[in-house]
């Protein structure tokens, strides 16, 4: 189920942001990986006298064990989604976005967050329709306001991420986790120094990195007509030529991506539009310890 386009399936992005978390904590619950129980302390498995009122029966139906919902009493995390909603982010190859794709994992994380009361805020990135920064809040009513901003929002235009970036730092008065989804097609430099800058003003950045099947690998047969959403002009190539040289360019991009978050502190996850989205998401929490209140 969380496969992208069977999720791209369901309709609205709260079902699609539960469905989302909901299997994502149960697949780290079962996961072999030793330590995982012990970090996250929103869930645990059933103790005799525990308060029946705190078993997820949705867990249960799912892996017929009992498990806890845990709740930190106080939490200190103010959360920022920066979701990049420029005209590049709208290319599919297999019939479902980039962009589509980062709505749903934010949709996720707000959903997570919002549900052990940490406040979460939402900063598109271009784009179009009726959406503006949603300053940081919680509840329920906040977590509606965030989803109900992602659905109207529309990938659209061009704007320069680094200075969305860099506009944090003067506007956020409370330092904690800054979510980026993005195609991330800005010079990597600047790119890596914004994300730098922040991580030195206190926060702690995550990239996430996505790209579709096609942008990886340019396996497209016959002469092609590439057209730049963002007013980059058109190009006819054959991709059997210009293949390598392009994934040379990309993973090289790529590489100075990831190092580059690595040697300020930040995480970078890759993530393919074509993989289930449990994977990207168990990611971030793992390397974040992102329950409980916890960082």
């Amino acid at each position: 189920m969380l496969d992208p386009h069977l999720l791209a399936r369901l309709g609205s992005l709260d079902v699609i942001a539960r469905t989302i978390v909901d299997g994502t904590m149960v697949g780290m619950h079962a996961s072999r990986s030793r330590g995982i129980g012990t970090e996250f302390s929103q869930y645990r498995q059933y103790i005799a006298g525990d308060d029946l009122r705190a078993l997820d029966w949705r867990v249960y139906g799912r892996t017929d064990r009992y498990y806890v919902r845990l709740f930190s009493a106080e939490t200190n995390l103010e959360a920022t989604l920066i979701v990049d909603a420029s005209a590049s982010m709208r290319f599919t190859s297999i019939e479902i976005s980039k962009f589509h794709v980062a709505r749903m994992l934010a949709a996720a994380l707000a959903y997570l967050l919002v549900g052990q009361s940490d406040r979460v805020s939402l900063v598109p990135v271009a784009g179009s329709g009726r959406t503006e920064r949603i300053s940081a809040g919680s509840g329920d009513r906040h977590l509606r306001a965030i989803l109900l901003g992602l659905e109207r929002l529309v990938a659209d235009g061009d704007a320069s991420l680094v200075a969305a970036l860099d506009g944090l730092i003067e506007r956020l008065r409370r330092r904690g986790p800054v979510f980026v989804f993005s195609d991330a097609y800005e010079p990597a430099k600047a790119l890596v120094d914004a994300i730098g800058r922040l991580a030195r003003a206190g926060f702690d950045v995550t990239l996430l990195h996505i790209l579709d099947p096609v942008e990886r690998s340019l396996e497209i047969g016959g002469d092609t007509e590439f057209v730049g959403l963002e007013g980059d002009g058109r190009l006819t190539a054959d991709p059997r030529r210009v293949g390598r040289a392009y994934r040379e360019r990309l993973d090289a991009h790529i590489a100075e991506l990831s190092t580059g978050c690595a040697r300020c502190g930040a995480l970078f996850i890759p993530v393919t539009t074509s993989e289930p989205l449990d994977r990207p998401l168990a990611a971030a929490l793992r390397a974040r310890r992102l329950l409980g209140g916890r960082l």
